[in-house]
């Protein structure tokens, strides 16, 4: 199946993000910022896509003990989330999702699926309300149902079944449009207290809070448990290995295991949160590189020795080839990025989050030339660079 990565999103509704536009590099993009300014609401977003698509969008308000009318945006008072999504897949080819859903109905309101084809855009479907209260009508390929009684609550990805779209490239597009959404793998929740309670039986990934890292280790053949300890030897020569033995009705025990004499293995009630963490960031290359589209991590370097943080994503990024999209706080991390992976959040004077690329900033490109992205940000105030994003954001037109 082709491989899509993010290129823009456009969202209106949710939070701070109203009319709210931001562009994504292919591999990696993290957004930096001050505390309110919008950085972990632009994940928040991307891990409810992966709840609607998969027709489940009220879980991603559970998950989070959330209200689903608390994520309705002050700035206006419509009710609705919209968003435009812009993809490119591996021969070039542009898609653009589009969606609207109803915060108090929990119902889709519209939703299409478009690609270019020689400048030329060409519908794959489209669902949308007709004039009549409760009726639906939808274009799938060339053809157009009248009337229905459809109400869904997630996308119609969550029931679509491609075997009626007779066009190849068609159902191509449509399935990798699919399995991109399901892809989403969000660790913003990450959450070292529930890595500690343990999980039971074997999972293929490791929960959006951490809470299944123990039974996604045990899953694990040993030679991919060995990688895991590789790549924490780089830092920690001490580690000597993971276990994950299984305790009564199923539940498994994570413990790790040192090189010092007559040592006891140590269980995850005594593991540190940042070791725990970062035990679950070592293990993301090992999550399988055809079932995960898009990881999301919030605040990386929470808990962990910064002076080891840049080697240990150069890792992961060298082993994981999805893409990736984090926020930090960290000034040495942003040192090690490219400034068009860097996206610098501030918020209007009406409240509304905005966001530039660093390379956007016209002035700081002369500093580049001989200090860091995380430098130049360590040492010029929040209110300068703020100025400045407003003036690339004006300079758009």
């Amino acid at each position: 199946m082709d491989t899509l990565r993010l290129q823009k999103m456009t969202v209106q509704g949710f939070k701070s993000l109203d009319h709210f536009q931001v562009e994504f590099q292919p591999h990696f993009t993290v957004f930096i910022g001050g505390n309110g300014t919008g950085k972990s609401t632009v994940l928040q977003f991307l891990a409810f896509i992966q709840a609607f698509m998969l027709g489940e969008p009220r879980r991603f308000f559970e998950e989070r003990i959330w209200n689903p009318d608390s994520i309705q945006s002050f700035l206006n008072h419509s009710h609705q989330i919209e968003a435009q999504l812009t993809f490119e897949n591996t021969k070039g080819t542009q898609i653009q999702w589009d969606f609207v859903w109803c915060v108090q109905d929990n119902l889709n309101q519209t939703e299409s699926l478009h690609y270019l084809n020689q400048n030329t855009q060409q519908t794959l479907f489209k669902f949308t309300r007709s004039t009549e209260q409760g009726n639906r009508q939808l274009q799938i390929d060339h053809e157009t149902v009248e009337g229905l009684g459809l109400r869904l609550a997630g996308s119609l990805f969550s029931i679509l079944d491609t075997q009626s779209v007779a066009h190849p490239k068609s159902h191509e597009i449509i399935e990798s449009v699919r399995a991109w959404g399901r892809g989403i793998f969000s660790l913003e929740l990450m959450n070292p207290v529930k890595m500690r309670h343990g999980a039971i039986g074997f999972r293929s990934h490791l929960g959006h809070q951490g809470e299944w890292l123990g039974g996604f280790l045990a899953s694990l053949s040993t030679g991919q448990k060995t990688r895991i300890i590789k790549r924490l030897n780089q830092f920690y020569p001490t580690l000597k290995a993971l276990y994950t033995p299984e305790k009564k009705a199923g539940w498994i025990d994570l413990q790790l295991a040192e090189h010092f004499q007559n040592s006891e293995p140590i269980h995850a009630e005594h593991i540190s949160d940042g070791y725990l963490r970062l035990i679950a960031l070592a293990a993301i290359p090992e999550l399988g590189p055809d079932e995960i589209s898009l990881i999301l991590i919030d605040e990386i370097e929470d808990g962990i020795e910064p002076h080891i943080l840049p080697e240990l994503i150069d890792t992961i990024r060298q082993e994981q080839k999805t893409q990736f999209i984090m926020t930090t706080h960290s000034p040495l991390l942003v040192n090690h990025f490219e400034p068009p992976e860097i996206r610098f959040m501030s918020r209007t004077a009406t409240g509304t989050a905005i966001s530039v690329g660093f390379h956007e900033l016209k002035a700081i490109q002369q500093d580049l030339a001989y200090q860091g992205a995380g430098e130049i940000w360590l040492h010029t105030s929040n209110r300068t660079i703020e100025q400045w994003v407003k003036e690339a954001i004006s300079r758009r037109g």
